[in-house]
């Protein structure tokens, strides 16, 4: 009695799957070495969405996952390009030090020199 087999109204459907979906995917992550703090997520009930807003959602994943994607790349080229530098600091210290070495033996062979004079 009371009974008529209809499911519930989408509004009261039991969260069987839930998902979190960031809503500034657009401000996550920047390309100037910056950090920013990852968005409030939001949760909502997948039993409840409608097509075009679960592909809305989709669509808002996949571009913070190429955001992602992107951002490694540039911090991936920015290592590159600072262990570069580092090893032409490197090389520099060594011909730096050899210089140096150098002179000191110009030194000692002119004191030498000049004592034996």
């Amino acid at each position: 009695s009371g009974t008529t087999g209809v499911p519930p109204p989408a509004s009261t459907a039991s969260a069987t799957g839930t998902s979190q979906v960031p809503d500034q995917s657009d401000k996550i992550g920047s390309s100037d070495g910056t950090q920013k703090p990852p968005p409030e997520s939001k949760k909502f009930n997948i039993n409840t969405l409608k097509k075009d807003e679960a592909i809305t959602e989709l669509k808002k994943a996949i571009a913070l996952l190429n955001k992602k994607d992107t951002d490694m790349q540039i911090i991936n080229a920015q290592y590159s390009k600072l262990n570069q530098e580092k090893s032409n600091l490197e090389d520099n210290l060594i011909r730096l030090s050899n210089i140096k070495d150098q002179a000191c033996n110009d030194i000692q062979d002119f004191t030498a020199k000049q004592i034996a004079l």
